[in-house]
């Protein structure tokens, strides 16, 4: 082997282990559970959400998308349902390959596993809201928004491959993915990721 790729080879191995050994030493913690009154915006999205309620399951927000809010990208969540139930404007919501648009008193429930993403084109505001005693989301979701938000704020972009440091960097994986690279991809690639995630996550 050329000695100047042995160098690289041994420089990498290097980088390699001490990335893992400052891994082992910045041990990740789990985020705390959102509480009444809690604000997440996401300027990247074009979305904010109050907490209006923690109830046995998850929180109940009022969530805000922005005039022209584009949103999160093409997106699923493979452990839980995700139900929209908009009480203004009209809320563009894709699911799979296509547009459903959801008016004032509309309700769609996105089953699990199907790609979606919603977003509002218009000039007014759309207002989510679900009912009382209705959880948005889980509690283990929800804990993650915060983090999650900020990664996508401070890297500029929902889908910046900055973002998939912060997600690699959590303690147990987020049910989060991206519509079209393969799942095992995504899953392994966020594994290998894992070390320098806690390093260089852009929500610290």
């Amino acid at each position: 082997m050329p000695r100047a790729l042995r160098t690289a080879a041994l420089a990498a191995a290097a980088l390699l282990l001490l990335t893992f050994g400052l891994d082992r030493a910045l041990p990740p913690t789990a985020p705390p559970p959102l509480a009444l009154g809690d604000r997440l915006i996401s300027g990247a999205e074009g979305m904010s959400h109050e907490v209006l309620e923690v109830v046995d399951g998850g929180p109940r927000l009022r969530t805000r998308l922005e005039p022209g809010a584009a949103g999160p990208p093409l997106h699923l969540h493979l452990g839980f349902d995700e139900t929209f139930v908009v009480k203004e404007g009209e809320l563009i919501l894709r699911m799979g390959e296509e547009d459903r648009r959801v008016g004032p008193g509309g309700r769609v429930t996105v089953p699990a596993g199907t790609p979606h993403a919603p977003r509002n084109p218009g000039a007014r505001p759309v207002i989510i809201e679900h009912d009382p005693g209705m959880p948005s989301m889980s509690a283990d979701f929800g804990a993650h928004l915060p983090g999650l938000y900020r990664a996508m704020d401070a890297a500029g972009a929902a889908d910046h491959p900055l973002v998939l440091l912060h997600l690699a960097a959590q303690p147990e994986p987020v049910d989060t993915w991206l519509v079209g690279p393969p799942l095992p991809a995504q899953r392994a690639l966020r594994a290998l990721l894992r070390p320098l995630g806690r390093i260089l996550d852009p929500a610290r």
